[in-house]
């Protein structure tokens, strides 16, 4: 199965709130959609909503806040399941 990078990118956005990780990480899955589907559901809470804004959703299933790339040379395994490979230090939460 392929390795995929995901890279938060625009931090400051609301959605960061629905997400107990906020820094780079490794997946193993079948595509670019597993991948965010599985870190989204690793690291999704619920978080509070103003009037102003919509409800939070976990920002790894959007690519204007996340990349997703394969990674061709990875240190990792690409045999075994869909599964969280690495997670870098975590950045700070944007609120």
């Amino acid at each position: 199965m392929p390795i995929w990078r995901l890279d938060p990118i625009h931090p400051d956005d609301h959605h960061w709130r629905a997400s107990t990780y906020t820094g780079p990480l490794s997946v193993r899955a079948a595509d670019e959609i597993k991948a965010r589907e599985l870190a989204a559901s690793a690291f999704r809470i619920g978080a509070e909503t103003s009037a102003a804004k919509d409800v939070p959703r976990p920002p790894w299933l959007f690519p204007w806040l996340v990349t997703c790339t394969r990674i061709e040379d990875s240190e990792f395994e690409e045999a075994g399941p869909d599964t969280i490979l690495d997670l870098e230090t975590p950045s700070k939460r944007p609120f």
